[in-house]
This record gives structure tokens, sequence and C-alpha cells, in this order.
């Protein structure tokens, strides 16, 4: 399991290390399991709030990214009139911070009707989304504090991107052609939720995150190991503001922040049942 990683500082308490990649192999059920679950969520009605909370609970198989998305936030408030579903950290090093913005939709209905027009949750969805759009716009201030990078554009060479998950493959495939010249027009990604179970599947596990950049590479390794843990949940937006408080630098963000996003982790259950099985996963 070691590694030739350069260390930055020696740590007083490293963190314990695991090897995540027994995930792929003898604990492949456990991972199993959460896909199991997701995909009776997508056959059974739900309302959007059901997907969400499961989405932010396995946030790190969903949206983990070993080389640049190492974070999620849930349910953050730009303001007491808007409440994002997630919005997701992309690291660009020396560039800052990249942020997606996401609304959740429901799988079971078609996001066009059957003249080809958006269906009214789309066309609400498409509202939100511009709402948010509105208010980074006119919220510039407000918009570095809550979310640091060093730029904050929404239209000309955007480092804040806008999706939609809404449908499903089967309810969708009529009107895909038309999905994809409305997100053109938009300048917003429109997604089915099969697009969120392919992410699930195609997660790839390792015991380190990637290191692409020369100051992520000098981090302990039992920082890069624990930032590879996929068990982790969406930030809330409490977690997230305490993280503001304490962050340093806004550019190699996860590198130069790396100890004080893990300090706020939260991991789900799926974790304990890990951490239980784990010697017998040899």
């Amino acid at each position: 399991m070691k590694r030739k990683i350069k260390k930055l500082k020696e740590l007083e308490n490293p963190l314990p290390m695991y090897e995540w990649s027994r995930l792929q192999e003898k604990g492949k059920y456990i991972v199993d399991d959460i896909k199991k679950k997701w995909n009776k969520l997508l056959i059974t009605k739900h309302n959007e709030e059901v997907y969400q909370s499961y989405i932010s609970e396995h946030a790190g198989f969903f949206f983990g990214n070993l080389s640049e998305c190492y974070f999620s936030i849930s349910k953050l408030k730009l303001s007491n009139e808007f409440i994002t579903d997630f919005v997701n950290a992309f690291d660009g090093h020396s560039n800052g911070i990249n942020y997606n913005f996401i609304e959740i939709e429901i799988p079971h209905r078609s996001p066009f009707l059957k003249n080809g027009n958006p269906s009214a949750r789309l066309t609400g969805a498409i509202q939100q989304i511009l709402n948010w759009k509105n208010w980074i716009a006119n919220h510039r201030t407000e918009i570095r504090d809550i979310l640091p990078s060093v730029g904050h554009r929404v239209y000309k060479n955007p480092n804040i991107t806008f999706t939609i998950f809404i449908g499903n493959r089967k309810n969708s495939e009529k009107w895909l052609e038309r999905r994809i010249e409305l997100s053109k027009e938009i300048n917003i990604s429109i997604r089915s939720f099969d697009y969120l179970t392919d992410l699930l599947e195609r997660r790839f596990i390792h015991n380190y995150v990637w290191t692409l950049s020369a100051e992520l590479n000098e981090l302990h390794e039992s920082i890069l190991n624990g930032l590879a843990n996929p068990f982790y949940k969406s930030y809330s937006d409490k977690a997230w503001r305490n993280i503001l408080l304490e962050m340093n630098h806004y550019s190699h963000f996860t590198a130069h922040n790396s100890e004080i996003l893990l300090n706020n982790r939260r991991y789900n259950k799926s974790f304990d049942k890990f951490l239980k099985v784990y010697e017998k996963l040899k």
C-alpha cells in the first residue's frame, strides 16, 4: 500500500489508512448494495427530495473524482430565497475552484410534452437556474464569500456551470435532439438520471487521489488516502460555512485546505460496514 510521496510536513497524528481498492475486489458487495438501493429508487416513484437525499448520502460515489472533484455541498443557500440541490467543486489548481450547480428533478416524468415543448417540471427547473444565474451576476461580493475562487463567471468563459437532472433515457429518447438543442440555447446541461447511474457504475476506486499538482503531491500520504475515501457525504450548508471560516488559500484549494476538508467530512453507514469487515477483505 505504501508509495513514494513527498511529505510537505510530518503529521503529529497521521490519519488511519485503508486500501479502498478492496471495494473492487472482495468488498465489491458493499458498493453493489449502494447501487442496488439506487436502482430500486429509480423504478419506484418518489419526489425529488428522496433522490436528492440519497445522492447527498453517497456523494463520494456519485460525484467523487480522484483528480478534480473532492467534495460536494448539499442545499447551499444563496439567500433566503434560493437553495441549491447541489454545488460540486472541481479543483482547477492555480486557476481556483470551478463550481457546478445542480438541480434535481425526478426520473419517471418525461422532460418534454408530446408536442416537443418542455414539460412544466423542466420549465420550472430552467427558471430556477436562471434565477440562480441572475442572483450570482448581481451579488458578486456575496458569491465570492460563499464560493471562493479566482473568478466567478456565469456567462463568458464561465467557471460556474449549471446542470439539471430530469427524466430517464427511455422517456427522453424521443426528444434527445431537442434536449441537446435546448441545452445549447440556454447554456444549461440537461441530463437524465441514467447519467447519475453511469457515474455510480463507473466510479473508479483507488487508494489515493491522483496528484495532478505539485502542491497536492507534497501532502502527507495519509491525507491523500483520506481524500480518496469514497464514503463521504455532501457537506451541509452549515458545515460548508464552518469550512469557509477556517480556510487558507483559494488557488490550489484542495492542497492548501485538505486537513480542514477532511476534519469536516461526514460518512455514510456503508463506511461503518466497510470498517467492520475490513480485515476480512484481504
